[in-house]
């Protein structure tokens, strides 16, 4: 393999390749990026097996070829370069590396050795904007399980169904549900895997504008532009969401979004070292007492609300609260309440694409 290629545009290659690939992995050859010439464009690949990433670029091909590099070795020697041109060749198990007057030799590895994903039979496809999808993301993949007993909770289930796509989160104390509209009449349930929606966030270039999804028995894969994600589906009956979202409110309060959420921030300084923030809401007329307590002190502050329905005290995990909160971007928020046991849901006011659901805290039940 003998190529040239740009530096700046290598090393965002790199970059986003290197969010698949497990550097910890004890087969040592998913430590590295696979690189390799197609079609006259230059190939890196990062993977776990369970997520892969790809993406091609523009590069002068003089001798086709593939290999395999340590992936944090050679993402820090492009970083280092100064030349904005990169010449890149192997021989035998050396890759030479040349920009300006800096000259590498280092080992790489056989291609051949890097695994390739089994070939399934794509069922169907859909298409989304890509900054819609990121917010989606955004709005929910926060309220997955984190080393949950339940494996099937750390991934978020995606629904497609009558023109409508869905992304849903659960734990044990929460959950997120995002809707948007799509054109098409696919019909898939998939549940996907956190990670895999964390890392294609942050790879997501909104300039891309759409992203395409394709689906087969095992795995999902995203197409964005040049870059193509791949990841497999966790395998398994997700929990029936809808049965928590069925409840007859018997209160409902209106206020401004900001204010609650500085005043939720304000509550948590006082056990920012101490684990879990408890705050308790006593609602009644048109004030809502916002307090918490700790070792250290107390704080109390007073928002105020339109209500509808009658006096509550409950309790919440304040970082449960912030968490929803800060995924709403709406100016008010209305908030819905069944009792001080039951749980409360909190939507943007006038956007019905977006609910988040949070149980309250147990000290407060008992009281």
């Amino acid at each position: 393999m003998k190529i040239d290629v740009k530096r700046e545009e290598l090393c965002r290659a790199i970059s986003i390749v290197q969010r698949g690939v497990n550097t910890n992995s004890n087969f040592s050859i998913l430590n590295g990026i696979l690189i390799e010439t197609i079609n006259g464009r230059l190939k890196l690949v990062g993977s776990n097996l369970d997520l892969r990433i790809e993406i091609i670029i523009n590069c002068n091909v003089i001798e086709e070829g593939s290999r395999v590099v340590e992936s944090k070795l050679l993402g820090g020697i492009v970083r280092s370069l100064y030349d904005d041109n990169v010449q890149i060749c192997s021989e035998g198990n050396s890759l030479k590396i040349l920009s300006g007057k800096s000259f590498f030799n280092i080992n790489s590895k056989e291609s051949s050795e890097y695994p390739m994903l089994p070939i399934e039979k794509e069922n169907n496809s859909i298409e989304i904007g890509s900054e819609v999808f990121k917010n989606m993301i955004k709005q929910t993949v926060f309220a997955t399980a984190q080393g949950d007993i339940t494996p099937i909770l750390s991934g978020a289930l995606l629904e497609v169904l009558d023109n409508q796509i869905s992304l849903i989160s659960l734990d044990r104390y929460r959950l997120a549900v995002k809707r948007e509209r799509i054109e098409g009449e696919n019909s898939k349930n998939v549940i996907i895997p956190a990670k895999t929606l964390n890392e294609l966030s942050k790879i997501i270039d909104i300039e891309s504008e759409v992203i395409k999804i394709f689906f087969s028995k095992n795995y999902i894969k995203f197409n964005i532009g040049e870059i193509v994600v791949t990841s497999i589906l966790l395998e398994g009956e997700y929990v029936d969401y809808n049965k928590f979202l069925d409840n007859d409110f018997n209160s409902k309060i209106t206020l401004n979004k900001k204010l609650f959420q500085d005043s939720i921030e304000r509550a948590i300084l006082l056990n920012k070292d101490q684990g879990a923030s408890l705050v308790t809401l006593e609602i009644k007329d048109e004030n809502m007492i916002i307090k918490s307590e700790s070792q250290v002190g107390n704080f109390e502050d007073i928002l105020n609300i339109e209500l509808q329905g009658s006096y509550l005290l409950i309790g919440f995990n304040a970082k449960y609260l912030l968490e929803g909160l800060k995924v709403i971007d709406s100016e008010n928020i209305n908030i819905y309440f069944t009792s001080k046991v039951g749980p409360c849901i909190i939507k943007p006011e006038n956007d019905y694409t977006y609910t988040y659901l949070v149980l309250p805290t147990r000290s407060v039940r008992n009281s």
